[in-house]
């Protein structure tokens, strides 16, 4: 299977509320990602919903509330984590493409379950301060 392949066969959690978990979200979808898990306290809007799915007509979107988290990681071939915190919008934005661009890069990748090995599960969490060159 080649890259853009496993990207669509992938299944990724987004967890997290806000900017940087939607900058994410929509990042994934565009690149075309399988199927996109949420775990959020609230559904994506109709609006985040329609851009998810207008980027990407073949998307699966899945909506969990917290604290199902456990539970909705299972099966998934990335998970991107966002911690709530107070910042200024440019910067949630970018931490959310700079986490969906290191999911990418990975989930492009054959996966050791492909070479008869375990799967693997990426955990993106964006640092406290992101830092911009």
């Amino acid at each position: 299977m080649d890259g853009q392949g496993r990207i669509g066969a992938a299944v990724v959690a987004v967890v997290g509320d806000g900017l940087a978990a939607e900058t994410s979200a929509r990042y994934l979808a565009a690149a075309g990602v399988g199927t996109l898990r949420l775990i959020a306290r609230l559904p994506p809007t109709d609006v985040v919903a329609g851009a998810l799915r207008g980027s990407n007509p073949d998307l699966v979107l899945q909506h969990r509330p917290p604290p199902d988290d456990q539970d909705a990681l299972a099966g998934c071939a990335a998970v991107v984590r966002f911690r709530v915190a107070a910042r200024a919008a440019p910067e949630l934005a970018v931490a959310g493409a700079l986490a969906a661009a290191r999911a990418l890069r990975v989930l492009a990748q054959p996966s050791p379950e492909e070479d008869g090995g375990r799967a693997r599960c990426l955990v993106v969490e964006p640092p406290d301060e992101p830092t911009f060159a």
